[in-house]
């Protein structure tokens, strides 16, 4: 089976969105790492044990989409409990929050700079989602978000949109682009728009480009003077100024953001 798995399946689940995806891209020089059989075996036995809670609980009526996501979000939480990781996942009930004062719409382009596991655009496209949900349809979860699953969007143009070109994510480590992508895609964004890049170098040039932005960005830290975006106006290496600089610049007139900052 650890053979399988290893030149077979992680093959097959690299380029799982198509050899030319986002996905496919950031996954290129992605390595299996799990050393024993008895653990591929173990893990497996877990998933099918998963799917079968999958198949209960959609004969409840939960969607697909939603279940596997929510075991996806549960997973990242226990990495930031154990320390891994976790100084890149903002809590749900603090998403949840921004993402109520900033009243995302449909049809918005909506960003973060510094994404991290994604877990701001999720809360942006589940706001969306609820937006279009009827009453009856709306849930509300263990952290209190309310959640829909958009039957009222029945435009199929709509969903396009939705799903393709209004949620965009940036992080400059590759790790965190993949756990974002992965994020999205087991949500129902089938396709999501993650890239590696810093958003505060030279590299990155999308100005007046979003109506909404959310971000906790990597603040108390530095850049070097030398990768510093020209655009900004701010004459500083400290990334707690320069992000905010970024924020502002990135939003379009009339543009709005939600942003976690280290001093009032």
């Amino acid at each position: 089976m650890l053979s399988h798995v290893q030149t077979r399946v992680f093959p097959f689940i690299k380029q799982i969105n198509g050899k030319n995806s986002t996905f496919a891209e950031y996954m290129a020089d992605a390595v299996f790492i799990i050393p024993k059989p008895t653990l591929i075996v173990e893990a497996v036995t877990i998933i099918d044990d998963l799917y079968k809670e999958i198949e209960k609980e959609m004969q409840a009526g939960q969607t697909f989409h939603d279940t596997q996501g929510d075991m996806y979000e549960f997973f990242l939480s226990e990495i930031s409990t154990s320390g891994k990781n976790g100084q890149f996942r903002t809590p749900r009930h603090i998403i949840k929050l921004m993402c109520e004062l900033i009243s995302p719409k449909l049809g918005e382009t909506i960003g973060d700079p510094a994404c991290g596991t994604g877990g701001f655009l999720l809360g942006a496209y589940q706001c969306i989602l609820t937006q279009h949900t009827s009453r009856q349809h709306i849930t509300t979860d263990e952290d209190g978000f309310e959640r829909g699953f958009g039957d009222k969007l029945t435009d199929k143009r709509l969903w396009t949109e939705l799903r393709e070109n209004t949620f965009f994510g940036y992080d400059f480590d590759t790790t965190m682009v993949r756990i974002g992508l992965m994020n999205l895609m087991l949500h129902g964004i089938t396709n999501p728009n993650i890239k590696r890049i810093d958003t505060l170098s030279k590299k990155y040039n999308e100005d007046n480009h979003y109506d909404v932005l959310l971000a906790n960005p990597p603040f108390k830290g530095s850049i070097d003077k030398g990768d510093i975006n020209e655009n900004f106006s701010l004459k500083t290496t400290k990334t707690e100024l320069l992000f905010v600089n970024r924020i502002i610049n990135s939003l379009k007139i009339g543009g709005r953001a939600s942003v976690i900052v280290p001093d009032g």
